[in-house]
């Protein structure tokens, strides 16, 4: 891998940086010239995807630090560890609805939408307060916003959620059974809550719903075909649970083994900089490509073998530093949750004869369109 950043035109035709070495991923995702959002010229800055909320930065420097504070002070704190119990309680209900699901259906069954499309976005929505009529609806407005290959699609659909969200911003229940962003919203700002602080706060809560479900949806995937197609390591982990925790871990690292991502993930430059025998310059596009840097043989010994048992396991797949993903607490539960308990439920749990492999193209995520069980 080359330490130098390669140029390379990016998915929606812009220039672009691309670092995929581990130890330069590493040090870039904590430096603060760098941001995922903010751009010293938005309406000019080069774009990354189609996706109108994952191709251009979604704010001036100015914002930058306005945007910092709302998330520590309305989404950060349902993440935190004293948040773990809450968080395992309501993935388990969903895990179980899931299943429930799956035996419903019947064999042969499509797990990613069963289970692994539907677990993350009904979690994050449940948090976000949104009623779970909606939730299902929230779930595939969030998937079509994150479209990067058909702009008008994923901007008409960002504009319905920004609209469902603003509408449940109008409406803040103040009798919940337990608090969600919507009533910490709603109780911390209060009168403050004008048409314009609603409109930022509906598109914040958007990215939530997105954020909350591409990766995590993707990750339960891998994590299911990787472990379907290789019997040595569901048999480790039928035989000693206790490698739960480093088997997850090592499908967060592990390549997607039939469509990897499309790309990395974008930053802007605030401020030149130098990286190896590269300036980057203010205002310019790079990637930083986390899934190639988790297979940084420099970093990981046989970077393409998937090892149940691989430790230290510091992959940057949540990023890392001041760029780290504030609901990576949660992903880890979701995913440990599904495979823990998937192939106890569901003895026999196989791919099915003929199981054919459809990329979804049109998600930076990368995946599947199905994965086909029996059992």
């Amino acid at each position: 891998m080359s330490k130098d950043p390669q140029l390379i035109t990016s998915p929606a035709g812009s220039p672009a940086w691309l670092v995929t070495e581990y130890a330069e991923v590493k040090k870039l995702l904590s430096d603060e010239r760098l941001s995922r959002f903010a751009h010293p010229d938005p309406d000019h800055a080069p774009r990354f995807t189609n996706s109108d909320i994952i191709g251009s930065p979604l704010h001036s420097l100015d914002m930058e630090q306005q945007r910092t504070v709302a998330i520590q002070t309305f989404i950060e704190p349902f993440f935190k560890p004293r948040q773990i119990s809450r968080l395992e309680l309501l993935v388990r209900a969903e895990v179980d609805r899931a299943f429930a699901a799956m035996r419903e259906a019947g064999s042969p069954g499509d797990v990613r939408d069963l289970v692994a499309y539907s677990i993350p976005a009904a979690v994050i929505s449940a948090l976000i307060g949104i009623p779970p009529a909606l939730r299902e609806l929230a779930r595939d407005l969030a998937h079509n916003a994150s479209n990067i290959l058909d702009p008008e699609i994923a901007a008409a659909a960002r504009a319905e959620l920004d609209h469902m969200c603003l509408c449940l911003l109008e409406h803040i229940p103040s009798d919940a059974p337990a608090e969600t962003m919507l009533t910490r919203i709603g109780r911390l700002v209060g009168a403050d809550l004008t048409d314009e602080v609603r409109r930022e706060f509906a598109r914040m809560l958007t990215g939530v719903q997105i954020a909350g479900q591409m990766n995590a949806t993707t990750a339960i995937e891998r994590g299911l075909i990787v472990l379907l197609t290789n019997e040595s390591a569901r048999t480790r982990l039928a035989q000693n649970t206790a490698l739960v925790d480093d088997a997850v871990e090592e499908i967060l690292r592990i390549a997607h083994p039939i469509y990897p991502r499309s790309s990395g993930v974008p930053r802007f430059a605030l401020a030149d900089l130098d990286i190896g025998a590269v300036t980057v310059r203010r205002g310019e596009l790079m990637v930083l490509d986390f899934e190639q840097a988790n297979q940084d043989p420099a970093e990981f010994g046989c970077p393409a073998t998937f090892d149940i048992e691989r430790r230290p396991n510091k992959h940057l797949t949540f990023g890392y530093g001041i760029h780290f993903c504030v609901g990576a607490r949660l992903a880890r539960i979701e995913l440990r949750s599904v495979i823990a308990r998937i192939f106890d439920e569901f003895p026999g749990l196989r791919l099915a004869a003929g199981q054919e492999w459809t990329r979804f193209s049109e998600l930076l995520s990368g995946g599947v369109r199905s994965l086909v069980v029996e059992w």
